[in-house]
């Protein structure tokens, strides 16, 4: 049924629909202005700002009561397919602008959300963006991986029995936190500075508030900022509790029930966040099953590179420090985003309708090659679903740079294993004992190995960016030194994690202080570096060829000796 409302000036043409939910919908059209509205939310309360938000005109009181009682008079609730969220709806995909990505022969659905241009736009190429914005981060393993892991959440869909999880970048102000969520969220959208044009959302709302924001970014990223406002007036363990609630709320994605007798949906979702102080600490160090449990849903990853530069393990050429790289790569994403997730949902969304199938087993294929390249056990169901969470964004990955989205010089594996190895340092180092942490630390991706090589050649930036270094004394005996710098941005604890070492007789020291001189560079003077006596993992670390010994050493050296002897002198 249609008919229209009059009013003084205008006319509001009212048509209702029912869709795949069984949700009615109002139709509403004045003028150019068209808007969708549920029958429900007529019975809010306030009706009447409802209608004005969505840019119906309308005349308060006696008017809006009116238009009410005229709604329930429709008899005719004809069946139609609405995109009434951002995310997937069966094989297209709406994104939050209100465009649609339809397979090839597909009318796109109606768009029923109130679409956000401002937050959810785009601006510049998908060439412009892969060449200002990704391509400077393929050797930079922190942003790559969240930039990654940004590609992920539509696979959440795609996936058997994938549940939501987030990853919480961790460390003090002035890491390069916020260029880094303005680099991931340039794959969806604006990174803008204004509060309208801004991509990422903030944690400081109640756990309702979060799960509603949540429903805007099904399927989609969210970015949440600043975990430490989440709760930040509660006490310590009201604040535990609420922080553990959340991720679970969050991880489960679940819908809440609606007025009418909605049926609810899941939000699958992947969101990533910020904040000064890991998840373990906020649970008080991660005690009792559900508080691993969270922990297993909520990844944290040191913001800090160990470099020396923030978030960036090393500097481009002729860039001079970490917050000039971070003023180059912010001034990029200003004119740059929104471009690389509509060309790979493009590619997604037909690869879906051709096979979801064949997609659905390639996805689990990649999933399956990083839980081997990981060396995971399958009997470990906790370490079994963090990986498959490294494991999607390392799928994620594998298709943008197989469709062009990604420069072709990402090391997708290689990023996501050794974002994957300082998680779970990360986690060992907070909450084992000392030579535990310490072993865990000596494992970390870039661990150099110059054991029977010469000194090595390191620049000052190069040594920085190195977590540590086993080398061989002239007496025989293997150490492994660590950069003063270096390992205080590791430990918080740093001063009295060593003091205990040194009590153990696993960390060495000259007085005044707790560190040795060691000549470790070519070039270069004694330097002071933290050094301990640690068995090394199997297997050299590092990329140092392995150098003859004993009786090899001997045989070369007799071999090079007879070679100059046989050889006739020059005339």
């Amino acid at each position: 049924m249609i008919w229209e409302y009059p009013m003084t000036s205008n006319s509001i043409t009212t048509d209702g629909v029912t869709d795949q939910l069984g949700i009615q919908w109002l139709r509403l059209q004045q003028n150019s202005t068209l808007a969708w509205l549920r029958v429900a939310d007529l019975h809010d309360g306030s009706p009447g700002r409802r209608l004005a938000e969505l840019g119906i005109v309308m005349p308060p009181g006696k008017a809006v009561r009116e238009f009410i009682d005229r709604v329930g008079d429709i008899t005719d609730w004809p069946k139609q397919y609405l995109a009434t969220r951002p995310g997937w709806h069966r094989s297209q995909f709406a994104l939050g602008d209100g465009s649609i990505l339809a397979p090839k022969g597909e009318n796109p659905h109606c768009v029923a959300f109130h679409p956000d241009h401002a937050k959810w736009g785009f601006r510049g190429t998908l060439e412009g963006w892969r060449t200002a914005v990704a391509a400077p981060l393929a050797k930079q393993p922190l942003p790559a991986f969240a930039i990654m892991l940004a590609f992920a959440p539509p696979l959440l869909n795609i996936l058997p029995r994938r549940t939501n999880f987030g990853v919480e970048f961790v460390g003090l102000k002035g890491l390069g936190k916020s260029t880094l969520q303005q680099l991931v969220s340039s794959v969806w959208a604006g990174p803008g500075t204004s509060s309208d044009a801004k991509f990422w959302e903030t944690w400081l709302a109640t756990a309702e508030g979060l799960e509603t924001v949540g429903e805007r970014h099904r399927d989609c990223l969210l970015v949440l900022d600043e975990a430490t406002l989440f709760e930040g007036a509660a006490t310590k363990a009201a604040r535990a509790k609420a922080v553990q609630n959340i991720v679970f709320r969050l991880g489960e994605g679940a819908g809440k029930a609606r007025f009418g007798g909605e049926r609810p949906e899941v939000s699958q979702l992947i969101y990533l966040s910020s904040s000064n102080e890991p998840i373990a600490s906020v649970l008080g160090g991660g005690h009792g099953a559900s508080a691993d449990a969270a922990e297993d849903r909520l990844l944290t990853l040191p913001a800090d590179a160990g470099s020396g530069f923030g978030v960036y393990s090393t500097l481009p050429d002729g860039v001079v420090s970490g917050s000039a790289f971070a003023s180059q790569l912010t001034h990029a994403v200003d004119g740059q985003y929104g471009t690389a997730i509509r060309a790979f949902l493009a590619k997604l969304v037909q690869r879906r309708s051709d096979d979801q199938e064949g997609l659905t087993k390639e996805l689990e294929g990649h999933m399956a090659h990083f839980r081997k390249r990981a060396q995971i056990d399958p009997n470990d169901g906790s370490m079994v679903r963090v990986a498959n969470s490294f494991g999607v964004a390392y799928a994620a990955g594998r298709l943008a740079k197989g469709w062009g989205i990604l420069p072709k010089n990402w090391r997708c594996a290689d990023t996501a294993l050794t974002c994957f190895q300082r998680h779970l340092a990360a986690k060992t180092m907070r909450s084992g004992n000392v030579t535990d942490r310490l072993t865990a630390y000596a494992k970390l991706p870039g661990v150099r190995d110059v054991r029977g090589a010469s000194k090595p050649t390191l620049s000052d930036a190069e040594l920085k960016a190195t977590p540590g270094i086993w080398r061989t004394t002239k007496e025989g005996e293997i150490e492994f030194v660590v950069w003063p710098e270096t390992l205080k941005a590791a430990f918080s604890d740093c001063q009295s994690f060593v003091a205990e070492l040194i009590a153990l007789g696993i960390a060495k020291r000259e007085p005044p202080g707790h560190t040795v001189k060691r000549k470790l560079r070519e070039g270069h003077d004694p330097e002071r570096f933290y050094c301990f006596r640690i068995t090394p993992p199997t297997g050299r670390v590092g990329k140092a060829p392995p150098q003859p010994k004993g009786r090899q050493l001997k045989l070369k050296k007799m071999i090079t000796r007879k070679m100059k002897e046989a050889k006739p002198a020059a005339r």
